[in-house]
């Protein structure tokens, strides 16, 4: 009586075709909770800048149509220049004015 050890070819890919399967439905997710995490860290960027603009109105006794700017903020209120995870580029924040959210180039990248 001949017994075997290991796996035969037939078995060894049917393994890889369920690895394969599962690995469909495994990596959109992934992407997807990236993207979410992306968004939530640019609100997070966004909340941080709007708190640095408006401790800076209020020690300087600014009104909410004051204007500011980056040198304003940077870096007594702000450690560094934030850019969005999103696009990584430097211009992706607009301050606007006291009174308004701080606004990011891309869409659905809001304070609420």
């Amino acid at each position: 009586m001949k017994t075997t050890k290991g796996l035969t070819l037939i078995e060894i890919i049917i393994i890889l075709m369920i690895i394969g399967i599962l690995a469909l439905f495994i990596f959109p997710n992934i992407s997807e909770m990236r993207r979410k995490t992306e968004v939530k860290s640019c609100i997070g960027n966004l909340w941080l800048i709007q708190m640095a603009k408006n401790q800076w109105a209020l020690d300087e006794g600014k009104v909410t149509t004051s204007t500011i700017e980056w040198s304003d903020i940077i870096p007594d209120y702000l450690d560094q220049y934030l850019v969005c995870p999103t696009t990584n580029s430097s211009d992706s924040y607009t301050l606007n004015i006291v009174g308004e959210n701080a606004t990011c180039t891309q869409d659905g990248h809001v304070i609420e």
